[in-house]
């Protein structure tokens, strides 16, 4: 049976922007008796109190219309994070709102605070707002947009029960995440014990470019492939995370093109890729014999296998001291870039192979503790999305 779609217009007490304090961010303080929540604390499905902004109770008694009470939804509408979506749930918290964040607070009993969260954060309704945004280049919502929302309505006690199952999912994911950062915090703490970082070099270690211990260091294709829905793999910026390769993309080429693309520079088992543009300083070692190619915001880097073990190498490049090198080089403002002929003046740590050796078999036991935790993280992800598309399709 189809779930009845509702305006949320009707189903609410209140939708409303904030506003900007009289006197702006000059009056925010470090503390005080009064949060000031702002589009940044606003993410998906949460609220981020970790750099909150405080005003007076004199600031605040100005602004009662953008007062925040609990169980009210925080919706951002303007800027690139507009679509993030949180309820306020904190009753013993007073709170007001900038003119970047939505108030729109459900009729008691008629509309589930958290139901009306999940769903404003589903991926299909989030393309809606994409769709009806106005602004021209400056992304935005209007309140008569979001009152002109439909959405779907089942009973009161249903939409509870919906959202109670969906906050299970999601605390689990959130947990799932939690082991994965802290893996990843596991191995970068034990670089660091062992050998300090490379811009301190608080132990006093030989230290050379990054070129120095490599055959090359190039980059991927600079001409866009014609791309196919299968083939050979064609990765991207965001297929490297968590120290390893992605390869689960909808984008490949053919076997011709891949050998065109990887003729002035195979791709081999143990070679490093590096992202250098956007989301920069992720690095994977090359684990797979499997053909593959990739766009040149990705750096390939081939270590010198009689100078440097790969597996260490790529772990070096990850760790704090580099990746403070590589934020003082990069250049751009709407899009960081590290050029490659900076990256080869990288300083990392000559040390004898042994030691290399030694450290590279300790790290192995916490690569695959990751490779666990996000394979666990993946399973979550996938669990939620199915939970979420039978929720609102009235099938849970």
């Amino acid at each position: 049976m189809t779930t009845p779609l509702q305006r949320l217009g009707e189903l609410t007490d209140l939708i409303s922007s904030g506003s900007t304090p009289k006197g702006g961010s000059k009056v925010y303080l470090e503390n005080g008796p009064v949060l000031f929540i702002r589009s940044q604390n606003v993410r998906m499905n949460e609220l981020d109190l970790t750099d909150v902004a405080y005003i007076s109770e004199d600031v605040d008694a100005g602004m009662k219309r953008t007062r925040v009470r609990a169980n009210d939804v925080l919706l951002n509408i303007t800027g690139a994070s507009i679509g993030r979506v949180a309820v306020f749930g904190m009753a013993h918290l007073r709170a007001n709102v900038n003119q970047h964040v939505c108030i729109i607070r459900p009729k008691n009993g008629r509309l589930c605070s958290r139901y009306l969260c999940h769903y404003l954060a589903t991926p299909a309704f989030q393309a809606e707002i994409n769709r009806v945004q106005n602004g021209g280049t400056r992304q935005a919502l209007t309140v008569t947009q979001i009152a002109d929302f439909k959405i779907p309505l089942p009973v009161f006690e249903n939409q509870c029960r919906i959202a109670s199952i969906l906050e299970k999912a999601a605390n689990l994911l959130r947990k799932r995440a939690a082991a994965l950062s802290l893996a990843d915090r596991v191995a970068a703490a034990a670089f660091r014990q062992r050998f300090g970082d490379v811009d301190g070099n608080p132990k006093q270690l030989p230290i050379v470019p990054l070129i120095d211990l490599c055959r090359r260091i190039t980059d991927g294709t600079h001409q866009p492939p014609k791309l196919i829905r299968e083939g050979i793999p064609f990765l991207f910026v965001s297929n490297i995370r968590g120290g390893r390769i992605d390869f689960s993309t909808k984008n490949f080429i053919t076997r011709e093109t891949w050998q065109t693309l990887t003729a002035r520079c195979p791709v081999e088992v143990n070679d490093i890729l590096y992202t250098n543009v956007g989301s920069y300083g992720n690095a994977a070692l090359v684990r797979t014999s499997s053909p593959f190619a990739f766009q040149r915001h990705i750096a390939h880097i081939k270590p010198d296998p009689s100078k440097v073990n790969p597996e260490f190498l790529s772990i070096m490049l990850e760790s704090g001291g580099v990746r403070r090198q590589v934020d003082s080089l990069v250049r751009g403002i709407a899009q960081k870039t590290l050029n490659l002929s900076e990256l080869r003046t990288v300083r990392v740590f000559d040390l004898p192979m042994p030691i290399q050796a030694e450290f590279s078999k300790l790290a192995g036991v916490t690569r695959r503790i990751r490779a666990q935790a996000t394979q666990s993280l993946a399973d979550a992800e996938q669990m939620l999305s199915a939970l979420v598309d039978s929720a609102f399709r009235g099938k849970l």
